[in-house]
């Protein structure tokens, strides 16, 4: 409930997999939850999402469960040297990117990814944020409030 009495309401829904994300269906007509103007517009200068970054166990399985959610097919995308496995959504200018072992879940990749989590086998690993070139060249935010994923502002 608004200070102003109008009641926002909102839908949400608990994926059966922890690599999907909880979803959030706004029911309320957008001009009530969103104000207009220069309010949008966030004092660091970040303009939008670049990408996010997802883990999930298995790459194939993972493709499958976005594809069904996006109503789109993903695409793999060569990822060398890591001993990880990646595939790209596009969502208009932002990606959603998925890595996975290439070993299966024992390797060290898997591992490592593991440990990036906190523990967790699947989740958000990275975001990139779009904003102006100037902040881009050395801005990484604070991981306090990000589960501990890294969250960096790309040049838009």
């Amino acid at each position: 409930m608004r200070p102003d009495g109008q009641r926002l309401v909102w839908q949400i829904g608990t994926p059966p997999s922890p690599e999907l994300p909880f979803l959030c269906g706004d029911i309320t007509p957008r001009a009530l939850r969103v104000p207009e103007g220069d309010v949008r517009q966030h004092a660091n200068g970040v303009l939008g999402v670049a990408s996010l970054t997802v883990a999930v166990g298995d790459l194939d399985a993972g493709l499958a469960r976005y594809a069904a959610l996006l109503g789109q097919a993903g695409e793999r995308l060569p990822l060398t040297g890591l001993g990880l496995q990646q595939a790209r959504f596009s969502l208009g200018t932002a990606s959603l990117l998925l890595v996975a072992p290439a070993a299966g879940p024992h390797g060290p990749a898997a591992q490592a990814l593991h440990t990036a989590l906190g523990g967790r086998q699947a989740g958000v690993v990275g975001l990139a944020l779009r904003g102006p070139a100037a902040l881009s060249a050395s801005a990484s935010l604070s991981q306090t409030h990000s589960h501990g994923a890294p969250i960096e502002i790309v040049a838009a």
